[in-house]
């Protein structure tokens, strides 16, 4: 191409444009009743002309476009008899046979031509109100309708369901793209509403659109230099999307159920893979290629997607009734938890995106909100979830055990407490989103029962997970398979969720779960996780014991983790204690809380003055009922640690205990401290200048837990710690 071009040459390159596109529409019509009516055969040569035609239309656009050739790209328009008339007639014809490759590259060359060629006049049908209304009068809805089904149809009938090499994946790209511009841009409405018509085309693009999805989430496990150059989120997030539109939402359902049956169908297990193998690997940090304007569209249909696939898998649970038909879904139902779980870390950052970017998004014109429908999802998440976990007897769940536990190892109380944990954080994001939702609505800011269901649910899922832990350790006896290492891990996994319970109490979004069941909820997880623990690190050796399993425990060789959450289950149990959700006589419940925590905790717990005086109801409380055996009995334990005097040493350990946690400000509002127990491994965080121990998530953590209490006991943590190291202990 010349690098200059004066306006003369200009006017000359648009007509012979122009006119190029007068006979490439010509020719469409031409050989579309040609090899209608017989005079051609289908023939190689007749293929590849049709074939140069459609490449040569995208080059004079691409031409129109650089030159800024209004009338041109007009005139362009006229090509749509290239793939409406011409490119139908080929595709009626029968298709290459599956063994022979070389028919089956050019029919899948040619259809991807048409494809392209497509998507740039639909394009161009976008750039104003003329062009658009040149294609309506070019472009009949029901000729763009009858040939993005027979494209569909063709191409999955070439390539079958697998569908997932070679240029047959950059074929299904370019459909997809396609049905996206007729689904979602709003001028195609008309185009929308012919598809509507038309099941059997809605059934081959949901066909289409999860064979896509399932070829892209492999393509993403792939290291970076493997994966196809061509592949990008951008088709995932609008695959996602079209699959839940209005427009295609019946056809996925049906495409995913399984009417009558009590097994869930080999689509929706299928489907259900594909979405939880791309919730394990979509990004959760944006960058100057994936801002927040893709990210959160992304995150809002991956959402919408699984939350859809969980309501038709909810539904095929729920009708299973009697003892062999349960029995016969148990398989079904561990294979669900185990592709759930470990994706649930993942939604409480996808969560935030959403809610950052419709909160960015809510002032762009024709917004339209997804706050309702990604909470609904979210909801149908936790609801299959909640079906396939079995709710034991204990104290954090009622009725018989009628299907196998989720936790059968250490590696499932690790996964379990993962997910814990990300529902947990993913309770504020939830209550933004539903705080944005309520504003829409009511034009005011959302009460605490914006998303009080979705709370309910998460404390369910954390009660149940909790309770199976619990039911799985009190089975392990010392000397086992397991080595110190998994019981370690296990172990710091409970610690994560405990820590997590236990700041709720301060959160600013426990005002979502000021009421008195939630309160007893978080009690009650709290209780089993600090059993749990101590039973896992007990079975690992990890612990000495003066007689069993229970404590006293020798206080020389105590876990960190068992030190910190007793410190912190105390801290939680004094502010619950203050809690409007609870009564009078719900003091009473809190009581077996703290002498839990006291009793695996450091015996310099015990003599702290707020834990002192908390005694001393305890005991006049229990005093009350000492004609009971273990009332009495308790009111005695009590009774001695109330003996017990302070020492010299006392605010030093408790300090040890609290510097150990993800961040050493027990009030700090990342929940379950994101990067781990060891808070130097998350982002952002830092450890104190003077005392060098505490870790905190940031600067406002740090200065906070100075105020509240660090600056007593920084210099003496800092002593212990010079003096740990010069004595060999770091």
């Amino acid at each position: 191409m010349l690098s200059f071009v004066n306006a003369e040459t200009v006017a000359a390159l648009d007509r012979a444009t122009q006119a190029g596109a007068r006979q490439l529409a010509a020719l469409g019509t031409q050989m579309a009743d040609n090899l209608r009516n017989g005079g051609i055969a289908a023939s190689r040569s007749v293929v590849d002309r049709f074939a140069a035609a459609c490449s040569l239309c995208q080059l004079l656009h691409a031409l129109a476009a650089h030159y800024d050739l209004p009338e041109a790209r007009q005139a362009l328009l006229g090509c749509i008899t290239l793939p409406l008339e011409c490119g139908l007639v080929l595709m009626a014809r029968p298709n290459a046979s599956t063994s022979d490759v070389e028919g089956a590259q050019l029919e899948t060359g040619v259809l991807l031509k048409q494809a392209c060629l497509l998507m740039v006049l639909m394009e161009q049908a976008t750039k104003g109100e003329a062009c658009f209304q040149r294609f309506v009068a070019l472009a009949a809805p029901e000729r763009v309708r009858a040939w993005l089904s027979a494209a569909v149809t063709r191409a999955l009938a070439m390539q079958g369901r697998s569908f997932s090499r070679g240029p047959s994946l950059t074929l299904q790209r370019r459909l997809v793209g396609i049905a996206s511009m007729i689904c979602m841009h709003q001028v195609f409405e008309p185009y929308s509403a012919a598809l509507q018509r038309d099941s059997a085309a809605q059934r081959g693009l949901v066909q289409l659109l999860l064979s896509h999805l399932h070829a892209d989430s492999v393509a993403l496990q792939l290291p970076a230099d493997r994966q196809p150059c061509d592949l990008t989120w951008d088709t995932v997030t609008l695959s996602a999307h079209l699959l839940v539109s209005v427009q295609l939402a019946d056809a996925f359902e049906q495409e995913l159920a399984s009417p009558g049956s009590f097994h869930i169908s080999s689509s929706a297990q299928r489907a259900l893979q594909t979405t939880a193998q791309l919730f394990l690997v979509a990004p959760v940090r944006c960058s100057d290629a994936l801002t927040l304007t893709k990210l959160g569209p992304l995150w809002i249909g991956l959402t919408l997607l699984l939350g859809t696939v969980c309501l038709v898998c909810n539904e095929v649970l729920r009708r299973q009734s009697g003892q062999d038909r349960a029995a016969a879904g148990d398989a079904q139902r561990q294979q669900i938890l185990q592709q759930l779980l470990p994706v649930l870390p993942q939604l409480p950052r996808g969560l935030r995106l959403v809610a950052e970017h419709e909160t960015l998004a809510a002032d762009q014109p024709n917004f339209s909100p997804f706050v309702e429908e990604v909470l609904n999802q979210c909801a149908n998440i936790l609801a299959v979830i909640d079906t396939c976990l079995a709710a034991p007897a204990g104290p954090a769940g009622g009725g018989g055990l009628s299907r196998r536990f989720a936790v059968s190892s250490l590696a499932d109380v690790s996964v379990c407490c993962a997910a814990s944990s990300a529902l947990l954080l993913a309770v504020p994001p939830m209550a933004a989103l539903a705080d944005q939702q309520q504003q829409r609505v009511e034009g005011e800011r959302a009460g605490p029962t914006g998303d009080a269901q979705l709370t309910r649910q998460v404390f369910m899922f954390v009660g149940k997970c909790a309770a199976s832990t619990l039911h799985f350790s009190c089975g392990l006896g010392s000397g086992g398979s397991w080595s110190a290492a998994d019981c370690t891990a296990a172990a710091e996994a409970l610690w994560q969720v405990h820590t997590a319970l236990c700041r709720w109490f301060y959160s600013s979004a426990a005002d979502f779960l000021a009421t008195r069941d939630a309160v007893k909820q978080m009690m009650g997880c709290m209780h089993v996780c600090m059993h749990s623990a101590a039973r896992i690190s007990t079975a690992g050796g990890l612990v000495e014991t003066s007689s069993g399993a229970e404590p006293p425990f020798c206080y020389s060789k105590v876990p960190r983790h068992l030190l910190a959450m007793s410190v912190a289950q105390a801290e939680a149990v004094l502010v619950a204690g203050s809690c409007p959700a609870l009564e009078d006589d719900e003091d009473e419940r809190l009581a077996p809380e703290l002498l839990l925590a006291v009793q695996f905790g450091p015996p310099a717990l015990a003599s702290s003055p707020p834990v002192q005086q908390a005694l001393v109801q305890v005991a006049e409380m229990l005093a009350v009922a000492a004609d009971d055996v273990v009332a009495a009995a308790r009111r005695g334990h009590v009774l001695t640690l109330l003996r017990r005097e302070p020492q010299p040493g006392d605010g030093l350990v408790l300090a040890q205990a609290s510097a150990i946690r993800s961040c050493a400000y027990l009030r700090c509002a990342n929940l379950a401290g994101e990067g781990g127990p060891a808070a130097k491994q998350g982002a952002g965080s830092l450890r104190c200048s003077k005392c060098r121990v505490a870790w905190y998530c940031g600067t406002a953590c740090s200065h906070a837990d100075w105020r509240a209490g660090h600056r007593r006991v920084c210099r003496a943590l800092g002593t212990a710690r010079v003096a740990e190291h010069e004595g060999g202990g770091m």
